[in-house]
């Protein structure tokens, strides 16, 4: 699936830990002035029962940079960012779409992030 003419839709992987790392970190930075995440933080949400990478994540990619991700954490939760450079485009609402159809299957009434003020 693709949005956009030059970004690819797919499942988030595994072995895209780092490139996820470095989009949450620059999002925090950029919209909360410093760096909340770790590593540690992104494998354990990856490894919560009931947890399928292949449905509940999504990632936004122009080229092999990825610029956007979404994860449906927890029962009601949601974790979307988008690169700095990357807003403005509507990608943003098209995840917040994804995660209320992906919740929605799920069987979940509502799905909700934790929003900074500045956003």
């Amino acid at each position: 699936m693709s949005i956009g003419t030059e970004l690819i839709v797919r499942p988030l992987r595994p072995e895209d830990l780092e490139d996820v790392y470095r989009l949450v970190a620059r999002s925090q930075e950029h919209d909360i002035g410093e760096i909340e995440v770790d590593r540690e933080d992104l494998l354990t949400d990856w490894s919560l029962p009931g947890m399928d990478m292949s449905r509940d994540t999504v990632g936004v990619f122009s080229g092999t940079d990825l610029v956007a991700g979404a994860e449906l954490t927890m029962r009601y939760r949601a974790e979307v960012y988008v690169a700095p450079e990357a807003r403005d485009r509507a990608i943003g609402t098209w995840l917040r779409e994804w995660t209320e159809r992906r919740a929605a299957e799920k069987g979940w009434e509502l799905v909700a992030q934790v929003v900074p003020d500045s956003n």
